[in-house]
């Protein structure tokens, strides 16, 4: 009796701290999420949220809020998409919008960039990696620039930014760094 209750608080001890050690991990991960996230953020700014993405019939619905994207604190919501979030800068000389989307889960990467070069065509690519395809869209001006930033993951966001003044273009290369899913 004394050595199976002996091995009874041992196994006990042995099961804390595996179970000490698993939380340990999944707090270490979330911290480190936490802080990818905080490094591409200017400090101040608001996080923005993707709304649910459109599907095609006989697909898996998307969650919505999957993608995300920082912009500066005095942005306000602006065009109503119910497949894209838009934000935009105060009324002023230099403007700035963005336009945020998840797409379904069953797109890919690859799917996703023949989709969104499709319809705007790239001029000139900033990026083209695993991870990010980022370009200025093809009849962009001095007037308006736009650019689309499209990332894997899983779900697939992309943001399409747009600016009009060359002083505008720091605050969009940040907006297009900060774009991130959760996946």
């Amino acid at each position: 009796m004394l050595a199976s209750g002996w091995r009874g608080r041992a196994g006990r001890a042995l099961y804390i701290g595996r179970v000490g050690r698993l939380l340990l991990s999944w707090s270490a991960a979330l911290l480190c999420a936490t802080s990818a996230l905080a490094a591409q953020t200017p400090s101040g700014w608001q996080i923005v949220r993707s709304p649910k993405p459109l599907v095609d019939r006989g697909q898996a619905p998307g969650l919505g809020g999957q993608c995300r994207v920082a912009v500066p604190p005095d942005w306000a919501p602006g065009l109503s998409f119910k497949w894209a979030t838009n934000m935009r800068s105060p009324p002023a000389a230099n403007r700035g919008d963005v336009s945020l989307r998840e797409f379904s889960p069953s797109r890919s990467f690859a799917d996703a960039k023949r989709g969104v070069t499709r319809f705007s065509a790239p001029a000139a690519v900033f990026e083209d990696s695993g991870t990010r395809y980022w370009y200025r869209v093809s009849g962009s001006t001095t007037v308006l620039t736009e650019w689309e930033v499209i990332r894997a993951g899983h779900p697939v966001c992309a943001a399409h930014i747009g600016f009009n003044t060359p002083a505008m273009e720091p605050i969009a290369r940040e907006i297009a760094l900060s774009l991130q899913g959760t996946g």
